[in-house]
């Protein structure tokens, strides 16, 4: 499985394992469909854990499109990068400078933690209800024999 993804309360959750090309156009299409089913404000919150590999340039240039395409639906996006050390502000500093580079996606929030995120998104969202439905959708998972990767 190389990534989680669901939408919990007003949330559309990403959380990465091994990203590939097809997954991320696997994602835009989830988040069309879940932003066409609801009228309320989406946040995209997506989250690249601790050990996970640094997406290569392929996915990289994919990934920053399909942010520019959903921009505009979302009442905010929050970007995390677990992990500390030198390795973890690479990965951040890498997305900050694609981000910078286009004028659309300079609204978007980078954060060292799923925590961090969660705090500046509760002014949005019942985070301990976000956090609640979030170990349910991660237990379903875990318990999955099935492969949510398209490759």
């Amino acid at each position: 499985m190389s990534f989680e993804v669901g939408m919990i309360e007003n949330v559309f959750y990403v959380r990465w394992k091994t990203p590939s090309v097809k997954d991320v156009d696997y994602l835009m299409r989830e988040f069309k469909n879940a932003f066409d089913s609801t009228s309320d404000p989406i946040y995209y919150l997506a989250v690249s854990p601790d050990g996970s590999p640094a997406p290569d340039k392929a996915i990289r240039t994919k990934l920053a499109k399909g942010l520019e395409s959903i921009v505009h639906k979302c009442a905010g996006i929050y970007l995390v990068f677990e992990a500390t050390g030198f390795k973890a502000a690479i990965k951040r500093n890498v997305m900050t400078g694609i981000l910078l580079s286009s004028r659309k996606l300079r609204s978007v929030k980078i954060f060292q933690s799923e925590e961090k995120a969660l705090d500046e998104l509760r002014a949005h969202v019942d985070v301990d209800k976000f956090r609640k439905q979030m170990s349910e959708v991660r237990l379903v998972h875990d318990e999955a024999d099935g492969d949510h990767s398209t490759d």
